[in-house]
């Protein structure tokens, strides 16, 4: 009697070794998904801050073309103000070390 309930028990634990083996292969497999999207995310997150980093330099010398067109040398200070207004705001907004280190990676290639 004993021997059979010692075979159904082993059964038992053999099912639930095998259960528990396949969650862990989904696991592993949903954390590599994940992370893929991260990366993902990341890159996105890096394109549009060069983006932005972009436009604000192509305003600030958009600016200094009008206003030193307008203006005699020495007059014009709003392209200064500008630059200064963009640099404030830029070092005001910290990016997250992941997308500093996906910047790096991407800058030195």
């Amino acid at each position: 009697m004993k021997s059979k309930e010692l075979l159904k028990s082993s059964i038992v634990v053999k099912k639930h070794e095998f259960h528990v083996k396949n969650l862990e292969e989904d696991l592993e497999n949903q954390a590599r998904g994940i992370e893929a999207d991260m990366e993902d995310l990341v890159g996105v997150k890096v394109d549009q801050e060069q983006k932005v980093i972009r436009v604000e330099e192509n305003l600030i010398k958009d600016a200094w073309l009008l206003m030193s067109s307008k203006f005699p040398r020495g007059q014009c200070v709003l392209p200064a103000i500008l630059l200064v207004e963009f640099s404030t705001n830029a070092n005001a907004v910290a990016p997250c070390p992941k997308t500093l280190m996906a910047h790096k990676k991407i800058t030195a290639t």
